[in-house]
């Protein structure tokens, strides 16, 4: 049986506190189904978010603060720091936060070795500055991602390529919403959703937030399936940039073990 795509467009939904305007496109339930006569729904979706990921592109470097709350293992881990973004050799330097206030880290692509180098704080800070494999044990002890997904340029080609991936298959929804808030900032969230579980979906929603009046992709929303019928979905994934100061020109210095505003 063929793919059929249903069309419902309404002039207002309501989520809870957001008053949004959403357009709805929901797949047929086969969810084996590969090829129909009309565009699939996340095509637009992906066009959106490559709109959204070349505008974090052309920033070149900036600085911001980044909020992360992710499920490592069986625990939800969250972190909150100043970072710095540089796309061209590829660099981040991040000052923590919360937790472990003042923990530093900076790394540079094709540089020390690989290695990220930090410098603890607290009981550790005895250890001195460490110098660790981006995926070391470690490291992917308290994250999900490596540092080298960092920024928003990254984070939201992740979602596309994940996109692009469900974009062969069926039993999707896809929908749009306005005036929603990050913090301060008025964005437009699209939403991904996957009724049912099957083994080519990750997760079972995904959002991608981006701002109305700059169009830089602020936020990132992955949510796994529902333990049961009814249940709320968990949170997997949340990454957000709020605070950005663009049009920086970062220097190597910025990233830099000798720099002497870090410290280390």
């Amino acid at each position: 049986m063929r793919n059929r795509y249903t069309i419902l467009q309404s002039s207002r939904w309501v989520i809870p506190m957001i008053a949004v305007v959403a357009v709805i496109t929901t797949i047929g339930s086969d969810a084996s189904a590969q090829k129909s006569d009309k565009a699939h729904p996340l095509l637009k979706a992906i066009g959106y978010a490559t709109t959204s990921r070349d505008k974090a592109r052309e920033l070149g470097s900036y600085e911001a603060i980044f909020a992360k709350n992710e499920i490592v293992g069986r625990k939800m881990i969250s972190h909150k720091m100043n970072v710095k973004i540089r796309r061209k050799p590829f660099s981040v330097y991040m000052k923590f936060i919360k937790p472990e206030a003042g923990q530093q880290v900076v790394f540079t692509e094709g540089r020390n070795g690989g290695k990220m180098t930090v410098k603890p704080v607290g009981i550790k800070s005895w250890l001195g500055s460490l110098e660790l494999a981006p995926n070391s044990s470690t490291v992917m002890a308290e994250n999900r991602h490596q540092i080298t997904s960092m920024g928003m340029e990254r984070t939201v080609d992740k979602l596309i390529k994940q996109w692009e991936a469900e974009s062969k298959w069926g039993e999707i929804d896809v929908k749009y919403y306005r005036n929603a808030k990050v913090g301060d900032r008025r964005c437009k969230v699209i939403e991904a959703i996957h009724p049912a579980p099957r083994k080519q979906f990750k997760f079972h929603k995904s959002r991608l937030y981006i701002d109305e009046d700059n169009g830089l992709p602020i936020r990132v929303e992955q949510f796994g399936f529902p333990a049961k019928k009814g249940a709320k979905p968990p949170v997997v994934e949340q990454y957000t940039y709020s605070s950005i100061r663009k049009n920086l020109r970062l220097a190597d210095i910025d990233f830099s073990t000798k720099n002497p505003k870090y410290g280390f």
